[in-house]
């Protein structure tokens, strides 16, 4: 009942809230997002945001299960075929910022299905007031950290379409989506690492001690060897997956 009662509030509140903003949130974004159409692009923004809500409950219920290969699987994949569909699309067929958006949009769309199928068990499609008042209680603390979060990841973007245009934008955009393979590699490991290393130290925190030590030993030459090999390439990965239209995006790569 608890499960059920946040899943269906998710539901429910989301699903008013895409379609308030959808109908009726035209006139705000224009005024916090200047020379970007409402239609299509912000109402793709507004959808993939609701489809990502239950694919991220999903994912978080993945974690605490210790289900750590699912977690990551769907992780990986997720990230890994939003990079190559915009790359193509926006590099091969010329889309711009609809390149972004359209693989975004399709790939959490049918996730989103996907995490229905997989939650149904969990459900008895009952909400307990007393339950969600609970949940409430504890998440909603949590709005102005997350709203903080978005505001810092969308700042880059809409500085740069303010000073510039959205041609700069792309350029900017389809660098991230390079350099977001480190950022995708040290969350899906992290977010997977967690409950084991939990369940580690809960059953003895002495046996614990030097095997954490050894795996983040480990953890860090990783990813420090990944960030420089990436960052070393970054300039041929742009030429071979994109073209030279893109070049500049090496300075938001590369590190040296």
């Amino acid at each position: 009942t608890f499960l059920s009662s946040i899943i269906l509030f998710l539901m429910g509140f989301g699903l008013l809230f895409a379609l308030l903003l959808t109908f009726f949130g035209k006139p705000i974004m224009a005024v916090m997002v200047k020379g970007i159409d409402f239609d299509p692009y912000m109402i793709l923004a507004i959808w993939s945001a609701f489809f990502m809500v239950i694919f991220n409950l999903k994912q978080q219920l993945f974690r605490i299960r210790q289900q750590s290969i699912a977690f990551g699987a769907l992780s990986i994949l997720k990230s890994a075929l939003v990079l190559i569909l915009s790359i193509v699309l926006i590099v091969g067929f010329d889309f711009g910022s609809l390149g972004r958006l359209i693989p975004e949009i399709g790939i959490l769309g049918v996730l989103f299905a996907l995490s229905l199928v997989l939650l149904h068990k969990d459900m008895n499609y009952r909400i307990d007031i007393s339950s969600l008042k609970k949940s409430l209680k504890y998440g909603l603390p949590f709005i102005p950290h997350t709203l903080t979060v978005i505001v810092m990841g969308l700042a880059d973007k809409l500085i740069l379409n303010n000073y510039h245009n959205l041609a700069t934008v792309g350029v900017f955009q389809i660098a991230v989506q390079f350099g977001s393979i480190m950022s995708l590699i040290v969350i899906s490991s992290n977010m997977a690492y967690n409950p084991f290393f939990l369940k580690i130290v809960t059953e003895n925190k002495e046996k614990a001690k030097p095997v954490i030590a050894k795996l983040t030993k480990y953890a860090v030459l990783f990813y420090s060897f990944t960030a420089i090999l990436i960052s070393s390439f970054a300039r041929e990965l742009i030429l071979v997956f994109t073209n030279a239209d893109y070049i500049e995006g090496v300075q938001v790569i590369a590190i040296f």
